[in-house]
């Protein structure tokens, strides 16, 4: 696997997203939603909520998988 910057049409990137593209609209849509329903709170829990999902998303993200 090669860092973005050592292929060879560094900076400029190609790429098809017709593999991921439902994924991505379906993720838009649902973080909009929860944008939304943060939107109903007071702004302190907002901020609370949001910093929450984000370390959430970012331990998942780095979460081993151990199911094979």
């Amino acid at each position: 696997m090669h860092y973005n910057w050592q292929h060879p049409n560094w900076p400029n990137f190609e790429y098809d997203l017709s593999g991921i593209q439902s994924v991505l609209y379906d993720y838009a849509r649902e973080s909009n939603g929860i944008m939304a329903a943060l939107d109903q709170f007071p702004e302190n829990y907002r901020l609370e909520a949001l910093l929450d999902l984000m370390v959430s998303e970012a331990i998942g993200a780095v979460k081993p998988d151990y199911k094979k």
